[in-house]
C-alpha cells in the first residue's frame, strides 16, 4: 500500500506565523496530533502534541506570543504519495519520527502520514504474509 492511502489528507497544517496557542487550537480542532508548518505553500515544518509539551511549556515559553516556528521540528523530511508503506516505516524508525509530510509530484503538502497508522497498516501486511507462509507450509494435500 502506498502512504497517502494512510495519510491525514487534506494535511492538517498551519502557516510560520501562528503561535503556539493557535497551532494547539488547530490540533484540537483537526483531531489530530500534529500540524505540518507551512512557509506559503513550502512545508518548512511538522509541529506535534509532543514538540508543545517538552519545547514550550516545558522550557516556560509563553503559547500566547511564542512562534509555531520556535519549537517545530526543522527540516522535514518528505515522502512521496507513492511511496510503499514499508519505506515509510524504516524511514520513521531509522530517523524516530512520528509524523512524516507527503508530497504530491508537484512538491506540495498532499498529506500528514503518522506513525501509528503507518506501523499498523504495515502490522497487518507482515501478519498476512505470515500466515500465507504457514499456510503454505502446513498444507495438507497433494504436494503438500
Amino acid at each position: 500500500m502506498h502512504v497517502l492511502k494512510l495519510a491525514r489528507t487534506p494535511a492538517p497544517s498551519i502557516q510560520v506565523g501562528a503561535t503556539i496557542r493557535e497551532a494547539v487550537a488547530a490540533m484540537a480542532e483537526a483531531n489530530s496530533g500534529a500540524l505540518a508548518v507551512l512557509d506559503g505553500e513550502r512545508v518548512a515544518g511538522i509541529v506535534s502534541e509532543r514538540d508543545v509539551v517538552l519545547r514550550a511549556v516545558g522550557t516556560g515559553m509563553n503559547p500566547e506570543t511564542t512562534l509555531v516556528t520556535e519549537i517545530m521540528s526543522s527540516p522535514v523530511e518528505s515522502v512521496t504519495a507513492d511511496t510503499p508503506t514499508a519505506r515509510a516505516v524504516d524511514m520513521m524508525s531509522r530517523h524516530r519520527f512520528r509524523h512524516l509530510a507527503v508530497v504530491g509530484d508537484d512538491g506540495q503538502l498532499a498529506g500528514l502520514l503518522s506513525s501509528r497508522d503507518a506501523f499498523q497498516e504495515h502490522l497487518a501486511y507482515l501478519l498476512d504474509q505470515l500466515l500465507s507462509l504457514e499456510s503454505f507450509v502446513c498444507a495438507d494435500g497433494p504436494g503438500g
